[in-house]
């Protein structure tokens, strides 16, 4: 894919390691001794600072500062140095001593110049030892002694004898403690550390002239070393001890970094080739590990778009990505939902639209139906009473008036049918239930109609051959139902055919079927012939198809009951039935 995701990511991880590698070099070389040089000049006046600040706050003397002046020399890093008014070092004219703190914390400096060197060597800092001294000879100044004898407590031998004098005991001093400091100045120490002639260099200068190797820069001394090239940093500050003033001096080498830079750009090309390896490989699996669920979050997104909401992401981590990957889920989720509902919706707004159209229809239907029967009987009513007003023959008077009574009951017929049918679609009827006997009342119908099936012809077949049925229902209405089907039968059976009556016992209700031969209704009719008004052969009177309204008030009173009817055609006609519970 020409626009991939991982592309991208591999192009951007690739050119950003890339700058880093290239930065890191830059600074390298125009950027990093600057720093170095800045850093090591703060901390050389840091040293000074702290190191004047600890000899005030604990109030060293003399052989103290000159102590933690060596110690420090070893811990820092660095050079530390006392000097005198007359730009003296304190200590320097001693080429070997060592410092003994005795039990009360008073330190003394024990000189060893009288040594040999295997002796000294015998003497470790810590170590436990015991001085003879003589008192006469100790410099108070200082407090600087000469040992008569030194013994060593923790070897317990003698590490060294010195001058044996013939004097008085009262003058022979005794010191007991440990070995605080060793100093043991020789020619190895001075070729390494190089300091020391630093000093010497800038104590002159500072007494006479300054030299061009020196150069002032915020309140700090450097001082060029011609030999090596470094820079060596010399601070120092002012300090009152035991009344008087000394400096503290602090000498640090800047060493130079430029050779090691340079060797360092020789190796720039290998550097690079692994840097550049290394990039790669890690930009190929930072932008596959990215874009693999960026991919899935694109193909759920894509399916979403075309409707398709069955695809689910995995959910690994709960980081940015597995937080948007559960809330696709989700959105998918609620998404297929609504559209779910939103469909179901849609099909009961389109069966309600398609109801209400089928509702205007049968509205259209019916106010043109009603129309219809109440013109044919109005139009006779009409015609027969204009003949009786124009005075016609006396013997047909009787006749007339016959007729325009016969059309009357006919139109109140047709407006109490549809009283009644409004009145069950309404929901306004209620059910009056108590028990009956329905064979009585089927007799009784079918007595009431026996003109009707004398004029065609019709023989009934009862088939109801118990004495008694008894259900429970409403009366009237059940009663409606048989005159409403015997007469649909009668209606529509050709003369000379059968009515067929019987009955279906089942365990809880009664099925009563009501069969006309010699007919047949389409299949495509068998649903409709419910609806009011319906007629299947619309070309035929209404004499002979009646006002349509009766099978759907069938219709009604069964759907008030909540029991079951039908219709359905057989080998020899057809049968209608309906149920009542027993």
């Amino acid at each position: 894919m020409k626009n991939s995701i991982t592309k991208k990511l591999f192009f951007i991880t690739v050119v950003m390691f890339s700058l880093f590698f290239i930065g890191i070099i830059i600074f390298q070389n125009y950027f990093f001794d600057k720093l170095y040089f800045e850093t090591k000049k703060k901390e050389v006046n840091e040293f000074v600072e702290e190191f004047y600040n600890q000899s005030i706050k604990n109030n060293w003397d003399l052989n103290r500062n000159i102590t933690k002046a060596n110690e420090w020399s070893r811990d820092k890093n660095a050079k530390f140095y006392l000097i005198d008014s007359n730009y003296q070092i304190v200590d320097d004219y001693m080429d070997k001593f060592i410092l003994v703190e005795d039990d009360d914390s008073n330190i003394h400096r024990v000189d060893l110049s009288n040594l040999e060197e295997s002796k000294i060597s015998m003497l470790n800092e810590n170590d436990a030892i015991e001085i003879e001294y003589d008192k006469k000879l100790v410099d108070k100044e200082i407090n600087f002694i000469y040992p008569l004898e030194i013994y060593s407590i923790a070897e317990g031998v003698t590490i060294a004898e010195g001058v044996t004098i013939a004097e008085p005991d009262e003058n022979i001093g005794i010191i007991k403690g440990n070995i605080a400091y060793k100093q043991n100045i020789d020619t190895s120490i001075q070729i390494i550390d190089n300091s020391v002639n630093i000093l010497y260099d800038f104590l002159w200068n500072v007494r006479n002239t300054k030299d061009t190797n020196y150069f002032m820069e915020e309140g700090m001394e450097y001082y060029k070393d011609q030999i090596t090239g470094a820079i060596n940093a010399i601070s120092n500050k002012k300090i009152n001890i035991e009344g008087k003033e000394y400096r503290v001096i602090v000498i640090s080498s800047f060493y130079a970094i430029d050779e090691a830079g340079n060797v360092l750009v020789k190796y720039y090309p290998y550097l690079a080739l692994f840097a550049l390896l290394l990039i790669v490989l890690m930009a190929m699996i930072y932008s596959i590990f990215i874009s693999k669920p960026l991919k899935r979050i694109n193909t759920a997104a894509v399916k979403m778009a075309n409707m398709d909401f069955s695809y689910k992401l995995p959910v690994n981590s709960k980081d940015e990505v597995g937080v948007l990957s559960d809330s696709l889920n989700k959105m998918a989720l609620n998404l297929k939902n609504n559209l779910e509902e939103l469909k179901r919706v849609n099909e009961k707004l389109y069966e309600d639209i398609e109801w209400e159209k089928e509702q205007e229809k049968i509205r259209k239907e019916f106010v043109a139906n009603v129309s219809h029967e109440l013109k044919t009987p109005l139009g006779v009513i009409k015609g027969f009473a204009e003949g009786v007003k124009d005075g016609i023959n006396e013997n047909k008077k009787d006749h007339y008036m016959n007729v325009i009574l016969e059309e009357v009951e006919n139109m109140n017929s047709l407006v109490m049918e549809m009283l009644l049918l409004s009145k069950l679609e309404d929901g306004k009827s209620k059910l009056n239930k108590t028990e009956f006997d329905i064979l009585e009342m089927i007799d009784k119908a079918l007595l009431k109609l026996t003109n009707k099936l004398e004029d065609k012809s019709l023989m009934v077949d009862n088939n109801l051959r118990v004495d008694k049925i008894i259900v429970y229902a409403d009366k009237d209405k059940i009663l409606q139902v048989i005159q409403n089907l015997l007469t649909n039968a009668i209606i529509h059976s050709p003369k000379e055919e059968r009515i067929k009556i019987y009955l279906e016992q089942k365990q809880k209700t009664i099925r009563f079927y009501f069969e006309n031969t010699g007919v047949y209704i389409e299949e495509h009719s068998l649903e409709k012939i419910w609806d009011r008004f319906y007629k299947i052969d619309k070309a035929r009177n209404r004499k002979e198809t009646g006002t349509g309204l009766g099978l759907a008030i069938v219709k009604n009173i069964m759907l008030l009951h909540k029991n079951k009817y039908g219709v359905e055609n057989t080998a020899d006609g057809v049968r209608f039935y309906f149920e009542l519970n027993k």
